[in-house]
Order: C-alpha cells, then structure tokens, then sequence
C-alpha cells in the first residue's frame, strides 16, 4: 500500500505542476488570444489527440495490463515490450501519412494550425509510458513530464507577443509531447535489454484482438469528452468553443486527482487477478477504499467550483471570457460522476478481463453523445455540450456501477457519500461566507481554497467516515 501511496504522490505532483502551469499561462494567453483563437487550436487539438488515441493502439491499458502481467517472466516481459510498442509505432505512423496527406490536399482557413499539431502523432509512435505503469514506476514519467511543463510555460511567454503566434502556440505543445516521450528511452535502456527485446518472438495475432477491444473504449470515451470542442466548432461556433473549452480544461484538470488513482491501481489490481489464489475480500476492500477515496475528492471539487468559481474567473481571466462562468456552474457535478465510472471501469472491470463489457457501454454512450450534440448544440451553443455531457457520463457511470456492483462495499460507500455531501455544503456555505468578507480577487482565491480544504477534512474526520479508519488514521 505504501507503493501505492507513493505512487499516487508522484502522478499527483505532475498534475499539480500543470495546474500551475495553466493558473500561470492561462491569464496570458487569454489576454493575448481571442476566445475564436483558442476556439481554433482547442478544435485541432482534438482532433489530433482522437488520431493520437487511434495511433497508440490501447497502449495505455493494454501496454500497462500486459506488462503488469508478465513482469517476472524474462522471456514473455520482452515479448510484451515489443508486441505493445511495435502496434502503437506502426499503427501512428500510417496515421500520421494519412492525416498530413489529406490536410495537404484541403482547403480552409485554420489548415495551418492542424497541420502543425498532427505531428504530435510522432509523440505516440514513441511513447513507453504504458511500460512504467505496467512496472508501477510513476516516479519517472511524473519527474520527466514536470520538466516538460516548465520547458513549454517558459517558451509561451518568450515566443508568444500577439494573435499571429496561434501557430507558435500549438507547436509548443506539439514539440513538448515529442520530448517528454522521447526523454523517457533513456530508462527503458536501464531496464530492458533492447537486442532481447528486438530478438524476441512474437505472435502479433494474439494481441491484436485485446489490444483493439480495450482500445474500443478509449475511442468512444474520448467521442464524448473531447472530441465535443470539434462539434462546437463544427454546428456552434469558434467563440462557443473557446468558452467551453477553457471551463472544461480547469474542470477536467481537477477530475485528473480522480482518475490517477484508476491509472495507478489498474496494474495492481491485474496483478492481484491474475495470481493464483486469489482473496476475494481483499480486492473487495481495496476497491471500496478506492471508490471512496475517489468519491470523496470528487465531492470536494464540485463543491469548490459552486463556491469559489465566480471568484476564481474575476481575476484569472481577461475581460473576454467573464461569460464562462455559468459553463463552470453546468460541469461542476461532472468529477463526481466520472469517478463513479473510472473506479469500476479501470480498476475492476479491465482487470479482470470484462473488457467487452466495457467496450459496450462506451459505445452506446459515445452515439448518445453524438446524438445529443447534433441536438443541444444548434439549440443552446455551448451550454448544450455541456449538458450532453453530463448527461452521458450520469448513463455511463449508472452501467459500470451496475457491472461492478459487487466489487464494492455499498452500504459502506452510501453512509460515507452522505458524509461527502454534507461536508461539502458547508465548505459552499464557508466559501461564500469568506468572499462576501473579503471581496474578490487572489488573495481571497486562495483563502477561500485553502479553507475549503480543511473545513472539508476536519468534518468528514468529526463525521467518522468508515474509510478514514481503514487507512489508518485514528478519530
């Protein structure tokens, strides 16, 4: 458990430097750029991250699961490195000449800035991120990526004086996902013999089927929760976009604090499911910590957003962009129910091999969403992506705790959510109480965040959440 803790702090302090990243670069950028301007490079950003999720062929889950599995055997661990790397190398390079074809050959306006950010394809034909998890050896991939961000916050504000340099902008952070992949082959040398790696006899047919159903889930989530900003721009408009995109990149940035604990135990959990003899409770209570652990940040997040959102976008944005406060008030419940559906789907479902399962529901959510959009967004602009996608992580959460219902403790889980929710209307009632003391600005951000926290903590503590006992801490 200490690993995991460990591990849990390293991939928590990558994210914390791109919070900070983003508080430092996002007041700039929005105070240079037009909403239209982001609008354009969040709608190519998309795109390519969609070819880029196509291109690492499931990687992330199967690189991980399948490295996790064969850890301690010498010969299948080298056939695994070479099966998963070779598919996602292959697989992103055809895709990289299709895409650079096809933009080559069309015509419109912001043709420029797609063609720049499709080389970040380059990023995952490289990629051995899947390696270190398979490995649970996070440290590596957080410290590196760290460094990364610093790089790409020092060169925005070198490079970037004006509206023209949306160009420079989205090559930045084409170049920063190429070095923080490419840095990360000097470890894999210290670990891995390559010449074993490259001599090593593999079946190509036994992976590609499992590497393509837990790359199905991947596609149709990524349908629904990024590939939006595309529709925006698409049947709504840039300015739309822009807005959205902002609101939903701090929103989906605090919702990483809930899906690493996902990222971190899905190698675990394989390892403890394809072991032998199995302890069925065991596993029961590592998922109830988890999904309470999970929930309970969640609950806190969408507290914050209630209670201190309006403050926070006074001072953060530039006077373009006050309007996307009510986008912050529409997602604010989304990190309590992608929690819901990350903690079943990755840490249980996956490893114990109820992929399809998953595949499933992400595809039938993934034309929900298709179909909502094409409804919501003509209709109410970008308040209905918002609520499209609300709407299809509530059906998506609702399956994968149905599938996974009996790899959790739900009386527990129910007592301590109602704990959750009652902490979380006092640090709403706490916030406000604070903001109408001190007004708006950083200062009070900050004093209203902090408070936040610990108000939060010390009620769950008083309230006696269950959890908090088999962690450890003593009431």
């Amino acid at each position: 458990m200490n690993k995991t803790v460990m591990n849990y702090f390293y991939a928590t302090f990558f994210h914390l430097a791109s919070i900070l990243s983003s508080v430092i670069t996002v007041p700039y950028l929005t105070r240079i750029f037009l909403p239209s301007d982001l609008g354009v490079a969040a709608g190519a950003t998309s795109l390519v991250q969609f070819l880029m999720l196509v291109g690492g062929f499931g990687s992330s889950y199967y690189g991980s699961k399948l490295i996790s599995k064969n850890r301690y055997d010498e010969r299948n661990f080298a056939a695994a490195i070479k099966a998963v790397f070779s598919m996602q190398f292959v697989m992103s390079l055809i895709i990289l000449l299709i895409a650079v074809t096809i933009l080559s050959v069309a015509n419109f306006s912001e043709k420029g800035v797609y063609l720049i950010a499709v080389f970040s394809l380059l990023a995952t034909a490289i990629d051995v991120s899947w390696f270190f998890a398979g490995l649970e050896e996070f440290r590596i991939t957080a410290l590196r990526n760290v460094l990364i961000r610093i790089f790409a916050t020092i060169s925005i504000f070198l490079f970037i004086r004006s509206s023209n340099d949306i160009y420079i902008y989205v090559l930045i952070n084409v170049l920063s996902n190429i070095f923080a992949t490419a840095s990360l082959w000097y470890y894999v040398r210290k670990r891995v013999d390559i010449m074993q790696v490259i001599k090593a006899k593999v079946d190509f047919r036994e992976h590609i089927k499992p590497a393509f159903i837990l790359l199905l889930p991947l596609i149709f989530s990524y349908v629904y929760t990024t590939l939006d900003r595309f529709y925006l721009q698409i049947i709504g408009t840039t300015t739309d976009a822009g807005f959205y995109e902002q609101s939903m990149m701090m929103v989906r940035t605090s919702i990483i604090f809930v899906t690493t604990i996902g990222g971190i135990m899905l190698p675990k959990m394989t390892l403890l499911l394809s072991q032998k003899l199995q302890n069925p409770e065991e596993i029961k209570k590592l998922m109830t910590q988890s999904f309470s652990i999970a929930v309970a940040i969640s609950i806190l997040i969408t507290a914050g957003i209630y209670g201190g959102i309006a403050n926070f976008v006074s001072w953060f944005y530039g006077p373009e962009f006050q309007a996307v406060i009510p986008y912050y008030y529409l997602l604010a419940p989304l990190p309590v129910l992608v929690a819901c559906s990350q903690v079943i789907g990755q840490q249980y479902l996956i490893p114990s091999g109820k992929d399809k399962k998953v595949a499933i529901t992400f595809g039938i959510a993934a034309i929900l969403s298709v179909t909502l959009n094409t409804v919501l967004i003509p209709k109410f602009g970008g308040f209905g992506a918002c609520m499209t996608i609300l709407l299809v992580e509530f059906f998506a959460g609702g399956i994968q705790l149905y599938h996974g219902k009996n790899s959790i403790n739900r009386r527990v889980i129910a007592k301590d959510g109602l704990k959750y929710l009652v902490s979380a209307v006092a640090v709403v009632v706490v916030m406000k109480g604070i903001e109408m003391m001190l007004g708006t600005g950083i200062f009070p951000t900050i004093i209203m965040g902090g408070s936040a926290v610990l108000v939060y903590l010390l009620l769950i503590y008083l309230l006696k959440v269950s959890i908090l006992s088999e962690i450890g801490v003593r009431r």
